[in-house]
């Protein structure tokens, strides 16, 4: 299956999109293309039969592309496959990630390496409209014979090439360049390989964009922190129980989780394990299935009549991911597995998954706080409606001004405006328009520059509600208590 999309600019500053999405399945033929946009209806009940679904998947389809005014197209060949395509015509917004050149890029030269054509092509022209001297390549041996300085390696490692990814970054190592960056799609390359924190500057996940591209010219200096420590940290205060009867698969465990939240517990048999169940209580037991003496699901059905765990997940952890292997161990009593050899990353999104709802949510911080501006002017109202009043006045053009510093990507400057309106906000009751601003400064702080992207359109529209509703409260209860 392949999915396209190209722009064509229009007059008037309309683009047109298309949007292509092709496969090399089954077709359909001519006579029977009429019916796919029907709904409740499929193309016969044999094909209904090998692959489900309900007939209205098109229908949504057309209805939604009607709704923005578009076209939606099929052509089909039975035996060779079906094209749809999408046709939309949109106004440009904004010239804010329009590519045209730009002093960061502008003579430096940029080699791309990724062996997947679209993908290298497109990021070619992409740094190309920046200003830079692009070099696309597909093969490690090509790459090996330029004989130019680098100034910058954007090696891609696409998971479709998932199998070759060792040899790959093998070779990517050993290229001379001033900074290099790893692209990437599946699993992320920096956990895999911690290493690899010593040969590139960074890793960013596919698609590249312009926010991404930006983030690598402007980061700071990285610390030798391990990348994965901050995922860690954030877990939660979970108590976990580890059974494994291989002592090392276990000292791997303390290595990776004694610096974290958790508080992790070992055994190294079953019945052990389901001694220590009836006097401790765990949010996650981690069981090994092929232990000698009580095997894991033996021990499993031990833990489930203690009173303290009964309900606690228990996780197969097991050298065997065969689907029929995995269905075996659900249907037994286990609630999840988890493959070996243990990666971390998987781990981390293992407990993250079953221990989400261990430490009470953080409710939301309200729009306008009365009270908060009350105990900020020591319960004098008449201030703090002097205090909101001066501050609705304030906001609108801070907010121009943040937008034109981000715009322009003066990070300096964005940070001293977000920096005085995060200490305004300290004078009033606006608690999520303080803590967005909070995040914002602290991420500008640490050169965070795509977080900044993924958070500034949360404070701009938080700051239009602030305006709009303080100056309703300030209206409907001008000189009274709240």
């Amino acid at each position: 299956i392949t999915l396209s999309a190209r722009a064509t600019p229009l007059a008037h500053g309309i683009h047109e999109l298309e949007f292509r999405v092709e496969d090399t399945g089954i077709g359909i033929s001519r006579k029977d293309r009429k019916k796919l946009f029907n709904a409740f209806s499929q193309v016969e009940d044999a094909l209904n039969r090998s692959y489900q679904g309900t007939g209205l998947g098109l229908v949504i389809c057309r209805e939604l592309v009607r709704l923005m005014r578009g076209n939606i197209m099929l052509n089909s060949a039975p035996n060779v496959g079906s094209a749809f395509t999408v046709t939309l015509k949109t106004n440009q917004l904004s010239q804010k990630f329009s590519l045209a050149p730009n002093s960061d890029w502008e003579g430096k030269k940029v080699v791309i390496f990724d062996p997947v054509p679209n993908t290298r092509r497109a990021s070619a022209r992409m740094l190309s409209c920046l200003g830079a001297d692009v070099y696309a390549v597909e093969s490690v041996d090509y790459l090996k014979r330029l004989d130019i300085t680098i100034d910058y390696l954007l090696a891609t490692l696409p998971v479709s090439k998932l199998s070759n990814r060792d040899a790959l970054l093998a070779e990517l190592v050993q290229i001379q360049a001033s900074k290099r960056i790893l692209w990437y799609s599946g699993p992320e390359p920096f956990s895999q390989y911690p290493s690899l924190r010593d040969h590139f500057i960074s890793q960013l996940r596919m698609p590249m964009t312009v926010t991404k591209l930006d983030s690598i010219v402007h980061q700071r200096e990285r610390s030798n922190r391990n990348p994965m420590q901050d995922k860690l940290d954030s877990l939660p205060k979970a108590r976990i129980l580890a059974v494994d009867d291989m002592d090392m698969n276990l000292k791997l465990l303390h290595t990776w989780l004694d610096n974290s939240p958790i508080t992790l517990t070992t055994s190294m048999s079953g019945q052990d394990a389901v001694n220590r169940s009836q006097s401790n209580e765990y949010d996650l037991i981690l069981m090994d299935v092929q232990m000698p003496g009580m095997d894991g699901l033996q021990a499993s059905r031990g833990i489930r009549q203690s009173p303290l765990n009964m309900g606690t997940p228990i996780i197969a952890v097991t050298a065997h991911a065969f689907k029929e292997e995995q269905e075996r161990l659900l249907s037994s009593g286990m609630d999840d597995y988890l493959p070996k050899p243990i990666e971390l990353a998987t781990l981390i999104d293992l407990i993250r998954r079953w221990c989400q709802n261990i430490e009470p949510v953080k409710m939301a911080l309200p729009t306008l706080d009365w009270q908060l501006a009350l105990k900020r002017s020591n319960h004098n109202s008449s201030a703090s409606e002097e205090l909101l009043g001066d501050f609705l006045k304030l906001l609108p053009s801070t907010i121009r001004s943040i937008k034109a510093e981000w715009e322009s990507r003066n990070y300096e400057a964005l940070k001293s405006e977000i920096h005085r309106l995060h200490g305004a906000c300290c004078y009033t009751g606006v608690p999520r328009l303080q803590e967005l601003t909070r995040e914002l400064e602290t991420a500008l702080k640490l050169g965070q520059h795509f977080l900044v992207a993924e958070h500034m359109p949360a404070l701009i529209s938080e700051a239009e509600i602030v305006c709009a509703e303080g100056h309703q409260y300030l209206e409907s209860h001008s000189g009274s208590a709240f």
